[in-house]
């Protein structure tokens, strides 16, 4: 990995160098001027090609962060929008894909190749000095604070308003133009293109963009808000904007990894440790949303277009003026589905999330550096967030995660507390230790077993609710136990679960549970329509 070497790095307080830095090579010197030469006569083509045509040899293409910080704006031009300027610069491309996109697979490239950091491919010296230029340029992605006019949030529950009412779309704020004093160049012998060129095509650069105040969050608020619209002009920027912010939340995750790694002195007494950990960079990043209430906040920013009751007000602007125009010139290839949108919206917030179920993990017991924030209260927040969805639709996307692998740190859990808070609202509140015990499948199946046998959900006989209520209830109970048993399979498999002395069992008791179902609604006179069964999903799960 990217944050277990650091045999270069000569990084000093004492003279103002981060811990990562990395001194400059002649060699690399010369190849940072090249192509800080590009970047200055806009020769964009030709950077991505030396990139694209050097990516696999062994002394591997290194950019300077601040082309990487020209690399990243480009990424965020939509074409949509800037397609005729990114034309004139792209002049002879008939077929390939465009700038933006080769930006952001060139970034995406170096950040898996810092990832999986394979020495025997790659020239240690180089990972390393890539590695120094993509943490400076996350140092020059720290967030300012949201401003509290921005988002306000009400605790009262009578004034819940849906995402869609709560979102108010506001003009794009005039900013001061860039200048040189914003990007701090660490290389004495090297000149950086951002000190003589304070535009890309006529945009700040994003760095420079999203370090102001509450430009950053307001971001991923316009980016998540977006990418769910049935308006194809705004719908055209959250497509161009999520990849930008699955890269800088990659990002982020490496600095993180690097901090917790290199920097933070972990032989310390608590208050000590409280001091080094209130300089991780990633606390920054989340900390800016709010300093009263962090959980309400991420919760509203992070499920922002979905159909469910926000307990607060969101004013989101475009990052860049004139987005949500289209240009004339561009010709929208085709269509795309409500799944898809569902699909690629949700991956980033999970990526979100899991950073900061990372944050939260990172902070040792006793050490409470985010006031009123600890894990076991963030889940349920999120709990009473999910289980209060209108959509089902949307609730599935998020749980069913393509990367089971990355998300088993947090989403089991998630599902646990969304069981508990659900069956809670039904009448009797379960309360299962499914994924503490996820190493154990014998364990799990037999508190599945015992619950099934007597009834999940229960219902009380008391409980007066319209039917689709109680329907879209069983429902999402239904969805929690799916996503826990997914991830027991994930770390059993199926054939070994099946061997399990008590699978039969359990089996029959969820089959038994569906007729307790269709019992509860015969009382309740609902015949002409059946509750929702779960028997027919395990089978299939398990098949």
């Amino acid at each position: 990995m990217a944050s277990s070497s650091h045999e270069f790095t000569v990084g000093d307080e004492k003279e103002c160098l981060p811990h990562y830095h990395v001194e400059l090579t002649e060699d690399y010197l010369l190849e940072f001027e090249m192509l800080n030469s590009l970047c200055s006569v806009e020769s964009y083509d030709q950077l991505f090609f030396f990139f694209e045509s050097n990516m696999n040899r062994r002394r591997l293409p290194v950019p300077p962060s601040d082309v990487i910080i020209v690399i990243l704006t480009l990424a965020a031009m939509g074409e949509h929008y800037k397609d005729r300027a990114l034309r004139a610069k792209d002049p002879y491309n008939v077929a390939r894909v465009g700038i933006p996109v080769r930006a952001v697979k060139l970034l995406r490239g170096l950040l898996r190749i810092l990832e999986e950091f394979e020495v025997e491919l790659y020239d240690r010296y180089a990972l390393e000095l890539l590695r120094c230029q993509f943490l400076i340029v996350s140092d020059h992605l720290s967030p300012a604070a949201v401003n509290p006019k921005t988002f306000r949030n009400e605790r009262d529950p009578q004034k819940r308003r849906k995402t869609n009412s709560g979102v108010l779309l506001e003009s794009t704020k005039s900013m001061k133009d860039a200048d040189q004093s914003w990007f701090s160049n660490n290389y004495s012998s090297y000149v950086s293109v951002l000190d003589h060129k304070s535009k890309i095509l006529n945009c700040t650069p994003l760095t420079a963009k999203l370090s102001q105040e509450g430009e950053f969050w307001n971001c991923v608020a316009w980016a998540l808000y977006t990418s769910m619209s049935e308006n194809p002009h705004e719908y055209y920027c959250g497509r161009a904007w999520l990849p930008i912010l699955e890269v800088i939340f990659d990002l982020y995750d490496l600095r993180h990894a690097y901090f917790m790694n290199f920097e933070l002195d972990k032989d310390q007494n608590t208050r000590g440790l409280s001091r080094s950990l209130e300089k991780c960079p990633i606390l920054g990043v989340f900390k800016v949303l709010s300093s009263q209430n962090l959980q309400t906040a991420l919760c509203d920013y992070l499920f922002i277009g979905c159909k469910y009751s926000l307990m607060g007000k969101i004013l989101v602007h475009s990052p860049y003026h004139n987005e949500i125009d289209t240009s004339t010139t561009y010709i929208s290839h085709n269509d795309v589905s409500n799944e898809y949108k569902l699909k690629k919206t949700m991956a980033l917030r999970r990526q979100i999330l899991r950073l900061f179920f990372k944050l939260l993990q990172s902070l040792s017991p006793g050490v409470n550096i985010i006031p009123h924030v600890d894990e076991d209260c963030f889940f349920k927040d999120l709990a009473e967030t999910l289980q209060s969805f209108e959509s089902s639709e949307q609730l599935k996307s998020f749980f069913f995660t393509s990367t089971i692998n990355l998300d088993i740190s947090f989403l089991p859990m998630l599902a646990q507390h969304t069981l508990k808070q659900i069956t809670g609202q039904l009448g009797f509140e379960v309360d299962m230790f499914i994924a503490d015990n996820l190493g154990g499948d014998d364990v799990v199946l037999k508190e599945l077993l015992e619950e099934f046998t007597i009834g999940l959900p229960r219902f009380n006989p008391d409980y007066e609710e319209p039917r689709e209520k109680v329907y879209k209830s069983i429902e999402i109970c239904d969805l929690c136990v799916v996503v826990l048993l997914r991830y027991l399979i994930y770390v059993h498999g199926t054939a070994a679960l099946k061997k399990v002395d008590v699978f039969e069992g359990f089996l029959k008791a969820v089959k038994d549970n569906d007729k307790y179902r269709d019992l509860y609604a015969e009382e309740m006179n609902w015949e002409d329509l059946a509750p929702p069964k779960l028997y027919s999903l395990i089978c299939e799960l398990f098949s």
